[in-house]
């Protein structure tokens, strides 16, 4: 399990891990046990009332492509290439001494 703000209590697993069964057809890599205990905790601990607040918000976001952007993986960060960075950097070095 994800770290929670504060540890689940013993009824907080079960709950978590029978709101999981229900929804199985749609979660994906990106519905962590965090953010599955929000959609709980929002429908005040009720398994019907969380579940169906989460299958109406899966097609929003399945439509919208917000899932496909979240798990694309992005390129390495660039690192500081050619002459008029590094003379940018030697610009503000100088400014700071």
């Amino acid at each position: 399990m994800e770290t929670f703000r504060r540890k689940p209590t013993i009824s907080e697993k079960e709950l978590l891990r029978q709101f999981k069964k229900n929804i199985s057809d749609v979660l994906t890599p990106l519905h962590t046990d965090a953010y599955l205990m929000k959609w709980i905790r929002a429908g005040n601990f009720n398994i019907r009332k969380s579940e169906q607040f989460f299958r109406e918000m899966v097609p929003r976001d399945s439509t919208s492509g917000i899932e496909i952007l979240l798990l694309t993986k992005l390129p390495p960060k660039r690192q500081n290439i050619g002459h008029r960075t590094n003379a940018a950097i030697r610009k503000r070095e100088e400014r700071q001494n």
